[in-house]
């Protein structure tokens, strides 16, 4: 965010770090639905920026063995499948997929909240590590 001269603020679409040359380096390298080519980097922020970009987008494949889809009835005419699939192969990645459950979700809406499921907090309550199978719950229960 920056403030602009009617005294309202409005959303960079670039990081003002790292800089390399005084080029700014985008949030996102989509244009037009599509990853841009390196070239295309090069061209616009400078070769070492370019470079950057590119170690960057590609780091955080390197820890991944597996890609998974999480298949719900409201996506499948998305087509993902294949998708997740293409994505898979390219990386050497085992593919994987589940059925999805909105049931979670929609117990939180309705405001069906369990203890097994769910840790409601009251006003002034703390929230405090357990080191347990429950992981979190509210100071003094």
């Amino acid at each position: 965010m920056r403030n602009n001269t009617s005294g309202g603020t409005e959303q960079s679409t670039t990081e003002e770090y790292p800089q390399s040359q005084h080029h700014e380096v985008p949030l996102s390298t989509q244009s037009a639905g599509r990853m841009k080519s390196y070239q295309e980097l090069v061209e616009q922020y400078g070769e070492d920026n370019a470079n950057y970009v590119m170690e960057i987008l590609g780091n955080w494949t390197q820890n991944y063995t597996h890609g998974l889809l999480i298949d719900f009835d409201f996506t499948r005419h998305l087509n993902l499948r294949e998708q997740v699939r293409e994505i898979c192969r390219q990386h050497g990645w085992e593919y994987d997929e589940l059925e999805g459950d909105m049931s979670l979700l929609q117990r939180l809406l309705d405001g069906d909240w369990d203890d097994e499921d769910f840790l409601v907090v009251n006003p002034g309550e703390i929230i405090r590590a357990t080191y347990d199978e429950r992981v979190i719950d509210v100071e003094g229960r």
